[in-house]
């Protein structure tokens, strides 16, 4: 008689003798191995999900293509405005925390790694990068958009 080990192969089943069991999951690498081979077991159980996952991809896949026909537009320039207006915001951020107007300053990252001076100089170089970025990208889309 055998039983079975994770989910996927047999091991003799002597409950008098558990040398061999307890060898492979308690050995130097054991109790992971023995994790991964359940996992990768256990998916030998679920062909029916792989194929529903496939269909359901290109299903997806189809649908973003006919998205993508009928709205090119309006995705490519919402990603464009969108963009340009997450990098004013981080550099609105960055500046006003460099200048302490949050009253959160000791909370950000950068002034926990590096000391105060340091920190105020990097914060108003990333927030002054990061806006003229954002701002040059939206004035580039008007410019762009209008001719």
């Amino acid at each position: 008689p055998a039983r079975v080990l994770g989910a996927r192969y047999c091991m003799p089943d002597m409950p008098w003798n558990h040398t061999m069991e307890f060898a492979v999951k308690s050995g130097p690498e054991g109790q992971m191995i023995t994790r991964f081979v359940e996992a990768c077991g256990s998916l030998t159980d679920v062909p029916y999900l792989f194929v529903g996952v496939a269909i359901g991809a290109c299903v997806m896949g189809f649908v973003y293509l006919l998205c993508l026909k009928c709205f090119t537009s309006f995705l490519v320039w919402s990603s464009i405005y969108g963009s340009s207006l997450i990098l004013l915001l981080l550099g609105a951020g960055f500046l006003l925390t460099a200048q302490n107007l949050t009253g959160r300053q000791a909370d950000s990252p950068l002034y926990k790694e590096y000391e105060p001076e340091q920190a105020h100089l990097y914060s108003l170089i990333l927030g002054g990068v990061s806006a003229g970025i954002g701002f040059l990208i939206l004035c580039l889309a008007c410019c762009l958009r209008s001719s």
